[in-house]
């Protein structure tokens, strides 16, 4: 089941999910996305996270996703959430694909695992700072 922790920002509101199937890493992660301070979700796949997306109002403006996951992959989930939404930012995390696997997709990022917690968050930042909240 996903997790919600809000931070900052309306009640219903959501700045990030954070998509991974390995639950230590998810946790890294979400360690990290609270130094920045933004709003999460938590999800343990790319099925999950999709089922939420679609339903969020307001759309998190930020996914973050691993590539490899049963059934669906973190890039299929980036994919159709930005086909949904233009705006959206996304970011895949893999440590089993190289960034070649976004070319030609409609992905914004792309950070090798493992990654250091600065490269996490400044991806965070620069890509919220891109992007408005929803009024």
């Amino acid at each position: 089941m996903a997790q919600t922790e809000k931070t900052k920002g309306a009640d219903n509101a959501v700045d990030v999910f954070i998509v991974d199937d390995d639950p230590l890493l998810r946790e890294l992660a979400v360690l990290f996305v609270k130094e920045t301070g933004f709003s999460y979700r938590e999800f343990p796949n790319a099925e999950h996270a999709w089922e939420a997306y679609k339903l969020a109002d307001p759309p998190p403006r930020l996914i973050i996703s691993d590539y490899f996951m049963a059934k669906m992959t973190g890039l299929d989930l980036l994919v159709q959430s930005k086909a949904m939404n233009p705006s959206l930012k996304t970011l895949l995390v893999s440590g089993t694909v190289e960034e070649s696997v976004i070319r030609g997709a409609n992905v914004d990022g792309f950070l090798a695992k493992p990654y250091r917690p600065e490269m996490l968050v400044a991806k965070i930042n620069e890509f919220m700072n891109q992007t408005r909240p929803a009024e």
